[in-house]
Parts: C-alpha cells; structure tokens; sequence
C-alpha cells in the first residue's frame, strides 16, 4: 500500500499539470456484434459511428483533455474502453460471450490501451455483500479492505502507472456506492437507524480528498448521492426544501467549479424538469449565482423559460378527449369550477393505488365547484372500460385515444401525473400532490 501511495504522489501531477489536448479516434469492428444503432457514449453525449473512406465504422471523439472511461454501444447493449488523450483504436465487441467460459472474447481491442479494455471487459464483477449485518464501523472497515483486495490485483497486472491510478480511484468510488445500499438493508433490520456524522465524515473525506478525480462517473455518481442523504439526514421535508437543502450542501462541502457547476445542473434541472416551477424562485437564484458554466446555464434558463407556461396562474393546456359513451368533452366545459385532473391507466400500479383516495376526495366535495377528471392513457379501451366498471370509477373519464397534445403541453414524461386547475382555467399546480397526499385536500378547500 505505501508503494501504491507512493505511485498516486508521483502519478497525479503527470496526470493533472499541462494535460495534453487532443482527439481520440474508435474504430468498430462489428464481425461479432452487429452495426445497429452503434454509438461511443462519452460524458454524456453520444457519438455514432459513421464509415470513413476506407468502409471502416469510426468515432473521432474530440478534444479529449484527460485519461476517462467510454461506453461503446450497440443495440443497447456496452463494453466499457479506457481512453487517453490522441488514442487511436479498434475494437470488437462480441456480446453472445460468457463472462465466466469466454471472458477474454467479450472485448478484443488493438491500438492504444488494447490489453487494458481487455482487462476491463473480461474481469468478473465483484460484489460487496452482506451490507445490513455490519455495523457503520465494521462496514467502513471491511470496505477498507475489500477495497485493497481489489487495488492490489490491479497493481499485479503491471498496467501502464496512469491507467494504475486512474482505475483504483473508480474502484474506490464504485465500491463506496454500496454504502447507501448499506443504509437501505440496515434500515429494514433498524428503522430507528439514522446516518451518523462518523459515516459522513468517512465519505467526505473519500470525496474531498480526491476532488481532482470528479471527472470519473463513479466518483459524481457518489458525491451526488451522497449530499442528497447527508443534507436531509432521513428528514425528508418537502420537495422544495429538500432540494435547496441539498444544493446548499453541495456548495458547503465541495470546491472544484466544474463538479459544483454539474451538480447543480443535475439538481436543479431535475426539479424544475419534474415539479412545479411555482415555488423554484430560491432554486434558480441559487442557480445563476453559482454556476459558472456559460453553456449549461443557457440550457437551464431555456429550461425555465419552458417550465414558465406552467407556473402558477398560467392559462392551462386544453383538452378535447372522448369519455365512455363517445362524447367529446373539452376543459372549457368546466369554466367557474375548479377542476382535478388525473393521468393514468389501468396497467400503472402507482395510478390504481390512487383510486381508492380519489373515490374519496370525490365523495367528500360531491356538489362543490369542482370536478374531477381522470384521462387514461390506455391504448386497450375495453380493459379501461372493464377497470371502471369493476372499480365502480365516478367523476369524469376520458381516454385519450392517442392523442397526446395535453400530455406533451404538460410536459408529462410519466404518469400517475396530477394537476390542479382553478375555476378561471388556470393553472393552480402543474404537479400537485397525490390524492393520498393530506395538502391536497387542503389545496381543493382553497379554491372552492
């Protein structure tokens, strides 16, 4: 371990100071895996392979700044490549060959870093187990050592010394993952069990001691789960509060600029992409005062702008859908009543246990100015018709016969999705809470 210490000191500023920039060039050899829909994904973005003069299938993934890991990709399907900056390569994915009879078949590689993606492609996975039957000190520990395990056979292989330090960073990262599978089996054994400030510690200081290394997705993986659990501590709040606790204690715990600026992206983007934008003022300004990326606060801003329409008080999206008997009903129909809208169908479990609570707002504001619409996304009308039947469904029902202009308007990318509408066809709550939510309830009462 000192030798290993000693590797990663002399190591890290070959690997960091005056970083070559340069292009990485893939070539696809397909005789074992196909060409359909053949990519190399890298930090996020996909680049396909398109045939060069000599009837070869190649990416050229550009200005490549430092040693990272990329997906090739086919038919959904990856093998995982080890690249440097001014690579050049080919490789064979053969995805038919067993991990444990034909490792060596499961990526064949020439060029640079030819043995290392076949090291990569052929090594078994590994599994640290047992999680909830060790205590968080126990757990640190036998973390500590399976990680070792795994460096020291990393260091028999002789691999080039970048390479070396690089990969015992991700098996760090990858290996500290399982803490949070740890918390989740420990809790099923303790539900009292709370994360304590010696875990926190431990984590943190795997994180913030390796800041150079955010670039690995095992390593942004780790430090955005992690401030999700340390930040709220098992005290979930609300959505809103819990997200700009979060974001609060990226900022507070982490220093590198371009790990701040993606984590923010990714909190923020998600809550705005997902939840009302009604109450994200705090988010946004916590937003445009710390991130520094011009680009990615372009993209996040046409996000809001986007997400705008659907803010409070907005007009809302029209519908026009059939209901059981065939007549069109539009939401003009419901001008000076508040309206509740539900997207569902009848193979969604999460829709169907909403049922029950939707029966009973139902009957509890029955002759109130409000009226209760459940639009099914169902293809197959008569399994719908069948289900509001036999659940004895009332309020309005429509199908939505594939047509998803009101869907698309709401941005509605899953569903059970809710939405609130007050009696002037405004929107109240573009992502309202559940039926079996209390604050519903509450919400309904104030409208009518």
């Amino acid at each position: 371990m000192k030798n290993f210490i000693t590797l990663i000191i002399v190591v890290l500023p070959l690997l960091f100071a005056c970083q070559r920039v340069a292009d990485v060039q893939i070539t696809l050899d397909a005789s074992e895996c196909g060409t359909e829909q053949a990519c190399i994904v890298y930090q996020g973005d996909s680049y396909d392979f398109t045939e060069n003069e000599q009837g070869q299938l190649t990416v050229t993934l550009p200005d490549v700044s430092h040693p990272n890991y990329v997906k090739v990709k086919v038919n959904k399907r990856t093998r995982e490549l080890f690249i440097t900056p001014g690579d050049v390569m080919t490789v064979k994915p053969n995805f038919n060959a067993s991990t444990t009879k034909e490792p060596h078949k499961r990526l064949m590689g020439e060029g640079d870093n030819a043995d290392i993606n076949n090291y990569l492609n052929a090594r078994p996975n590994y599994r640290f187990k047992n999680y909830y039957e060790f205590s968080e000190q126990e757990f640190i520990e036998g973390m500590e050592a399976y990680i070792a395990e795994r460096t020291a056979e990393l260091e028999a292989k002789n691999f080039s010394k970048v390479f070396t330090v690089v990969e015992s960073q991700r098996i760090r990262f990858s290996a500290l993952w399982t803490f949070l599978a740890y918390h989740k089996y420990a809790k099923h054994k303790n539900p009292e069990l709370i994360y304590t400030s010696h875990m926190e510690d431990y984590i943190l200081d795997n994180l913030q001691s390796n800041e150079k290394f955010c670039f690995l997705d095992e390593y942004k993986t780790m430090a955005i789960a992690s401030s999700k659990i340390f930040a709220l501590n098992g005290q979930e709040i609300d959505v809103h509060k819990n997200i700009v606790q979060t974001v609060e204690y990226a900022i507070a715990h982490f220093t590198n600029e371009k790990l701040i600026n993606g984590m923010l992206d990714y909190f923020a983007s998600d809550y705005i992409q997902n939840y009302s934008i009604s109450n994200g003022a705090q988010l946004i300004d916590i937003y445009n005062e710390n991130v520094t990326d011009i680009a990615l606060k372009e993209k996040f801003n046409a996000l809001v702008k986007e997400k705008t329409r659907l803010a409070k008080g907005q007009p809302s999206p029209v519908f026009n859908y059939a209901d059981v008997d065939g007549n069109m009903v539009s939401l003009s129909d419901f001008k000076g009543k508040a309206v509740f809208i539900d997207l569902w169908a009848t193979w969604c479990g999460p829709c169907c246990a909403e049922i029950p609570y939707i029966k009973t707002l139902e009957h509890e504001f029955e002759g109130k100015d409000i009226v209760f619409v459940s639009i099914s996304l169902d293809k197959n009308k008569k399994q719908w018709k069948k289900m509001l039947e036999s659940q004895k469904m009332g309020g309005v029902q429509l199908n939505f016969d594939g047509n998803r202009d009101f869907t698309e308007a709401y941005d509605s990318k899953s569903i059970p999705r809710f939405i609130l509408i007050d009696a002037d066809g405004n929107i109240v709550d573009s992502n309202a809470p559940r039926p079996s939510d209390p604050k519903l309830k509450e919400m309904i009462k104030s409208l009518i």
